[in-house]
């Protein structure tokens, strides 16, 4: 396998050892010999730049120069690490390994992991927060000592602590609660810092103290003042609110009512949009609230308001940020056996439950009608609250016992959550029968109702705009074709647009809104492959098969896919604006549409390239817009033939052979034998990068 510096001006490929591979004559001549023909039309998006372009199949025993052998799986190669047997009935599915890929390729490329704990993982969250709190302003208030009753809450210490031993052996090790209560400033593992939490209440890790502040309550209040006022009753009532006097409220936060707009266009779906139009404008005072008088009419289930703080006029900005990630969600197939059944437990008013620590009351000062109140618990409006509200609820699925940690469940919700071998979960469906994922109907009409109304009037307000994407994401989870036509959706509206104002939907956006028209709709009909569906993985892998490429500055392109090879020469006035990023695509088109047609329907393909920006696009499935057209046309190509795209970076030094093909255009004799058409190359000695 030939690898390290080569110079075409003496002829010669350095191997690992320092010996001669082959010369650039003796490939020419070879690759000259075999039997050329056309590769078929260049792809539109770069058919002005190639001169010309080639296929031929390698002679057999010039497979063992490829960086990776049929079958194999070297340690470089970043895909290595995560193509991993699976462990359980399922493999995990595929945008649960297009992010590990990508982190993997992130490690392998900066010989560094990316700083963000996932939100399923309590220790790392854990001991990320942790790691905040003692380098910020509060760290003199952080003690791990447990004395004394603990901070006002529903939570069960004892059965915390005995819920963890179950998973933890050094934890079993130190013995029942009274005892280990005593030393657990000295316990090493993270359930100490969560006990911490729960006993003493939890800490944010301010950069600096706040001064004293006074900020009015919002009028979007108005909205729903009915909805508000027992949202406001239920939290005093459940010792979220402390009263105090005005004098001990010097950091006053102001309320704000939240409304989702999903939840109005799923009572626009119920009520139908007449009905909903009537009432009036959904920033009127008393929309909510009317709202929510029709469907008690009809006996549907009323629109929330969350009665939220905003703390990002005078909190949030001092608040040290904690980077996290939510896992996706069909990482769930990993746990679930073949036909297992699944279970969902909904944890009543979940923030609300989750103490704060004493030091942290002063300010999350609020006001309503006259009085004054410290908040004791964890509100919406934290910038830190999902992050710390991931602990706990990470650590609690791992113990399995939510009533007894004390937890409040939703009961109302435990007959439609019952045990189930289908069963939707954060809006995807799992059927562990059928094996398969897919998007619930009324999500999807969903989506295409908002997409006919951005369609048909041309404008669109900004927050329904954004919960349109909102919609789409999670139908890109299932769909991977789908991720190149959201860049121009998130390109459509600015992010400091006011979420009341109206934009004009612009061309490109309203181009991709047609092309997720026609594909959501497939799906609504049935279609369940048109809408790329995922089907579990079972047992084992699909096929995987790789394709190498790599480009060379003014030369050409190259790629191979089993033993085909396709080689493309520039034409001489290349501009500049066509990067090298865009350049490694080309090989990548021709491979892919000579194989797709011959490959098992789900298999995986492997980019692979010493290109970490490719790499990471192709897990991504994004692009930026100098290379989107050629990368949209690679995925198109893809969709087509359902196949799972997925790039692998490598080390250059491991992708010579595909490296020196790509210059082959500029080898003597080349150009004039495949295409006699194109610019002779210059006469003079050419050295490659």
């Amino acid at each position: 396998m030939p690898r390290g510096s080569y110079m075409f001006e003496s002829g010669v490929i350095m191997s690992d050892g320092g010996k001669p591979a082959r010369t650039t004559e003796e490939y020419a001549a070879e690759l000259l010999a075999q039997p050329w023909r056309d590769p078929g039309p260049p792809p539109t998006a770069a058919a002005e730049w190639i001169a010309g372009a080639a296929q031929a199949e390698l002679p057999r025993e010039w497979e063992v120069e490829l960086p990776v052998g049929p079958g194999e799986e070297p340690g470089w190669s970043a895909a290595a690490a995560v193509l991993q047997p699976p462990e359980g009935a399922f493999t995990p599915a595929f945008s649960t390994i297009r992010r590990r890929l990508r982190k993997a390729i992130w490690q392998a490329s900066h010989d560094a992991e990316p700083d963000r704990p996932s939100s399923d993982d309590p220790e790392a969250m854990t001991r990320a927060l942790v790691a905040l709190i003692t380098e910020s302003a509060v760290a003199g208030s952080y003690s791990r000592v447990i004395k004394g009753r603990p901070v006002d809450s529903p939570f069960n210490l004892r059965e915390w602590w005995r819920g963890h031993q179950q998973h933890c052996e050094a934890c079993r090790r130190r013995g029942p609660w009274r005892q280990a209560r005593r030393s657990n400033h000295l316990n090493p593992c993270y359930i100490g810092d969560i006990l911490t939490f729960l006993h003493h209440g939890v800490l944010f890790p301010f950069a600096a103290m706040p001064a004293p502040f006074a900020v009015d309550s919002y009028a979007s209040l108005e909205l729903a003042p009915e909805t508000c006022e027992a949202e406001f009753v239920k939290m005093r009532a459940a010792g979220v609110l402390l009263p105090v006097d005005k004098k001990d409220c010097q950091y006053l936060n102001p309320w704000q009512a939240v409304i989702k707009d999903a939840d109005i266009d799923a009572a626009g779906v119920t009520l139908g949009s007449e009905v909903v139009g009537r009432l009036g404008d959904p920033d009127e005072p008393g929309f909510l609230d009317r709202l929510n008088a029709e469907l008690r009419g009809v006996g549907a289930a009323p629109v929330k308001a969350r009665l939220c703080v905003d703390f990002s006029r005078a909190i949030n900005d001092l608040l040290l940020e904690l980077p996290f990630e939510y896992p996706p969600v069909d990482q769930l197939l990993e746990q679930l056996p073949a036909r297992g059944w699944m279970q969902k437990v909904d944890y009543r008013r979940c923030f609300l439950n989750i103490p704060l620590h004493p030091a942290m009351h002063r300010y999350l000062g609020v006001s309503w009608q006259g009085e004054y109140f410290l908040l004791r618990r964890l509100l919406f409006g934290i910038s830190l609250g999902p992050a710390v509200c991931s602990i706990f609820t990470a650590e609690s699925a791992r113990i399995y016992a939510a009533e007894l940690l004390g937890w409040p469940v939703n009961r109302d919700k435990l007959e439609e959550d019952k045990p189930a071998q289908r069963m939707a979960y954060r809006g995807i469906v799992f059927d562990s029968v059928a094996s398969t994922v897919s998007i619930a109907p009324h999500r999807l009409a969903r989506c295409t109702a908002l997409i006919e109304v951005a369609l048909s009037d041309g404008f669109m307000a900004v927050r329904r705009w954004r919960s349109l994407l909102g919609h789409l994401g999670w139908a890109e989870q299932l769909m991977p074709e789908a991720r190149p036509h959201m860049a121009a959706l998130w390109e459509g509206v600015h992010r400091r647009l006011r979420p009341a104002w109206r934009f004009q939907v612009s061309e490109a956006a309203g181009e991709e809104l047609c092309w997720w028209r026609s594909r959501l709709e497939a799906a609504i009909a049935g279609d369940g492959q048109a809408a790329g569906w995922a089907r579990f993985w079972e047992g084992g892998w699909p096929p995987i098969t790789r394709i190498f490429g790599d480009a060379a500055g003014d030369d050409g392109f190259a790629a191979l896919v089993g033993s085909s090879v396709f080689v493309g020469a520039w034409h001489p006035e290349l501009p500049d604006a066509f990067s090298s990023t865009a350049k490694e695509l080309v090989g990548v088109y021709y491979a892919l549409r000579a194989a797709a047609p011959r490959l098992p329907r789900g298999s995986i393909v492997l980019v692979t390239t010493d290109n970490q920006g490719n790499a990471m696009n192709f897990c991504s499935g994004k692009a930026g817009a100098g290379v989107r057209a050629l990368f949209r046309a690679i995925w198109q190509l893809a969709a087509d033939h359902q196949l799972h795209l997925l790039g692998d970076w490598i080390p250059r030094e491991f992708n010579v052979f595909p490296d020196a093909l790509s210059h082959l255009g500029a080898a003597p004799g080349v150009r004039a034998r495949l295409w006699p058409s194109a610019a002779p190359p210059d006469s003079a000695p050419h050295r490659a990068p």
